[in-house]
């Protein structure tokens, strides 16, 4: 009985482009599956608390509104957090909502109030001098290091110090040339009194030799 022949290198060519299109179609679904996500959890949601004596931000997170009911009602329900929230009404920007944890645990839906309108029906004038101040100090440094000032003011010190070192450049080239025409001199210079001894030594021996001693000319 004969058995069919396997193509072994065929078959290999069909496991690996299996492979590369099972991971093509992994990675287009993990990218769609984000994509959904992040266009359904497209609410910023920003968590604040009390702590010590100051509220602060502890966290953000993304949410969505999801229908409950068949009549319209929808709820908030957090990724991160995994909360259920009713629906808020209050929205600091656009899809960006805040929430305060009270000390109880629940959260409330909140914005910033209107300071300057809380202040009017308390009937409170309040000036903080401190600030008006640091203000008033702030503006005198902006001025002083923003003021205009003269070209010499801004530049001057280094234009001289520029020409100072271009100066005393120029010296030492002038220096340096003279010492080298003074070095250059140096050889004929002996040579001129080497001649000078010499001359002066022909001279001495010309008049030791006409030269008559005293003594032995007069008897």
């Amino acid at each position: 009985m004969n058995l069919p022949q396997i193509n072994v290198s065929a078959v290999g060519n069909w496991i690996v482009i299996i492979g590369i299109a099972v991971f093509i179609a992994a990675l287009l679904g993990l990218g769609i599956f984000a994509l959904i996500m992040f266009l359904k959890y497209n609410k910023i949601i920003r968590l604040f608390k009390k702590i010590g004596s100051s509220i602060q931000l502890v966290g953000s997170d993304k949410g969505m509104f999801e229908r409950i009911s068949v009549a319209g009602d929808y709820w908030l329900r957090t990724r991160k957090f995994k909360k259920v929230l009713a629906r808020p009404k209050l929205q600091i920007t656009k899809n960006e909502y805040w929430y305060y944890e009270r000390e109880d645990g629940e959260w409330m839906n909140f914005v910033i109030d209107d300071i300057d309108e809380l202040l009017k029906e308390a009937s409170v004038k309040y000036i903080d001098e401190d600030m008006r101040l640091q203000r008033l100090g702030i503006q005198k440094n902006l001025e002083k290091r923003y003021a205009k000032t003269s070209f010499w003011d801004k530049y001057g010190n280094a234009i001289m110090g520029i020409g100072f070192v271009l100066l005393v450049t120029i010296c030492l080239i002038i220096l340096f040339n003279k010492l080298d025409d003074l070095v250059k001199t140096f050889p004929q210079a002996a040579e001129a009194i080497a001649k000078m001894a010499d001359a002066v030594n022909n001279i001495a021996t010309r008049q030791g030799s006409g030269m008559v001693p005293i003594n032995e000319t007069i008897i």
